[in-house]
């Protein structure tokens, strides 16, 4: 079982999902899987697992250079090859602060093409 708000996941993955369209052009996959992460809550305490259910998703595309990869996530920022294509530069800035605000996480790299990761934690 996850914890999730519907309406903001909609548009986390629709987002994630028409920037590989816009971008990419390529065919995109989606799998899902289970993630664990080992946590400690003070240095006396033994660690704890957080498990998530993460959400892959993939283009074929070139995927983002490595020094604007950092960037994305920046309020307002568009790379260099979005001039000719509409959009507000709010896209993945808004996913990871859905993403957050659901006590997940957003993860993305360059894999042969553009990988997003959406974490949503399990109850």
């Amino acid at each position: 079982m996850i914890e999730k708000d519907r309406l903001r996941m909609e548009q986390a993955i629709d987002n994630v999902v028409s920037n590989s369209c816009k971008y990419a052009g390529t065919d995109i996959h989606v799998s899902f899987d289970s993630y664990s992460v080992e946590t400690s809550m003070d240095q006396t305490a033994g660690g704890m697992k957080a498990e998530f259910l993460r959400i892959h998703i993939k283009d074929e595309g070139p995927g983002v250079s490595e020094e604007k990869l950092p960037l994305i996530t920046e309020k307002y920022y568009r790379g260099s090859n979005s001039a000719k294509i509409a959009g507000s530069g709010l896209g993945f800035y808004l996913v990871k602060y859905y993403m957050e605000k659901q006590g997940g996480g957003l993860e993305y790299y360059n894999d042969n093409g553009f990988t997003v990761e959406l974490l949503l934690r399990k109850v």
